[in-house]
């Protein structure tokens, strides 16, 4: 398979390492987790390559939590589907998803305006309100 050059903000280079991650961590051993670990190994060089700080580390470390919190509601919602069960669960972890969504997009502006002074990306989805504690 061919590669294609794709320039991407300091954000997305994040968030995909981050799900490379996951994938790696979670997927069973074989031929996908190889090529997970590959591809994790051909981006590590760029990431590498940002200027350290304890802010960015932060927002690093936040991000993967949201991503692995949006895999585990999927890994319910799938579940949930394949026994179709459309219930309270259900409508529950499709409101979350879009919740961790926009948490999501939110750091990975911040992420661009700290590393590139400017956000790379814009969300053109009816943001929802912050999530309340």
């Amino acid at each position: 398979m061919e590669r294609i050059p794709v320039y991407v903000g300091a954000g997305e280079l994040i968030d995909r390492l981050t799900i490379l991650q996951l994938k790696s961590d979670r997927l069973p051993s074989g031929d996908a987790r190889d090529r997970v670990r590959e591809r994790l190994r051909e981006l590590q060089p760029f990431r590498a390559a940002l200027t350290a700080s304890r802010d960015l580390e932060h927002l690093e470390t936040r991000l993967f939590a949201v991503n692995s919190d949006l895999w585990d509601c999927e890994e319910t919602i799938r579940r949930c589907d394949k026994a179709e069960d459309f219930g309270p669960e259900f409508v529950a972890m499709a409101c979350e998803i879009t919740r961790k969504n926009d948490e999501r997009a939110r750091l990975k502006a911040e992420i661009d305006q700290l590393i590139m002074g400017h956000v790379e990306e814009a969300k053109s989805h009816l943001s929802l309100p912050e999530p309340r504690s």
